[in-house]
């Protein structure tokens, strides 16, 4: 399916001195031709570039050196820097997702980012980094992103998604990568741990033992936490009712919901509703 189209930018003005990150852009696109063309070297501009490929390909040069972006495929680059992107001249067109910021705290982050992947490095279009990415472009859209405060937040947890995958992406298992990827997936769904283990064609047992030995966790509370998590969004996001968040989110019902989403933040659905809306 054809991703729709669209960037929005946020100038907002700084409400706190040196912010940790401030949120320059977001957006999807489709370029073609040489008309889309960036040389960071001589940009005059302090600020860090993520974007991935959704479909088509693009040129990122680091120091030169030319590297074919094809769908799936990332680059996290900090601006100004000897690197040029383009669309490739041997494609027909370049589509893809970016996230645009800046902010004077965010260099450790890149560089944790940087030092395990490179500049360039492949991602599943399920994991959370792209999943937070599209979230981030939808939320612009909606215009649910509406202060110097709400676009931060969106950002600092994009860039803290984006190192946990740098993080896992040393240890984690090719069947704990892909059994992560089905969850993601497919956690509004009521499906089980069987289920997963089921389409990787493997034990649920030994699904259990290598997810727990890379994440540290069960399959069954990463889902729910995947689901809660969803969920948090919904409830601020949106005003479905708890019954509906709850099936949104892969859970029987909404008292089932309500007892497991207590458990794990403290509070009720209905209550950080209100809270968080104040």
């Amino acid at each position: 399916m054809r991703e729709k189209l669209s960037t929005v930018g946020f100038p907002f003005p700084q409400t706190v001195s040196d912010s940790v990150i401030h949120l320059v852009g977001v957006g999807i696109e489709d370029r073609v031709g040489k008309s889309y063309f960036f040389d960071n070297s001589g940009r005059n501009i302090d600020c860090y570039l993520f974007q991935y490929t959704l479909d088509g390909s693009g040129i990122l040069e680091i120091g030169g050196e030319p590297h074919v972006l094809s769908a799936g495929k990332a680059f996290f680059t900090y601006i100004p820097g000897d690197t040029k992107y383009y669309c490739n001249p041997e494609d027909t067109h370049w589509e893809f997702i970016f996230v645009f910021f800046s902010g004077k705290s965010m260099m450790p982050y890149y560089e944790k980012v940087s030092g395990k992947f490179g500049q360039i490095f492949e991602l599943d279009r399920s994991s959370p980094p792209v999943r937070r990415a599209f979230e981030m472009h939808k939320d612009a859209e909606n215009g649910l992103i509406d202060t110097p405060f709400s676009s931060a937040s969106a950002a600092f947890d994009f860039v803290c998604k984006l190192c946990a995958e740098a993080d896992s992406a040393t240890y984690y298992s090719p069947l704990t990568k892909k059994a992560v990827g089905l969850i993601s997936d497919n956690f509004h769904r009521a499906v089980g741990i069987s289920d997963v283990a089921d389409a990787l064609g493997v034990s649920a047992s030994h699904l259990s033992r290598s997810f727990a030995a890379d994440t540290g966790a069960s399959p069954i509370e990463y889902l729910t936490k995947v689901r809660v998590n969803h969920a948090l969004r919904l409830l601020v996001s949106t005003e479905d009712s708890v019954d509906a968040i709850a099936r949104a989110c892969g859970f029987d019902n909404g008292n089932y919901f309500c007892k497991v989403f207590k458990k794990y933040t403290g509070t009720t659905p209905t209550s950080y509703r209100k809270l968080r809306k104040l």
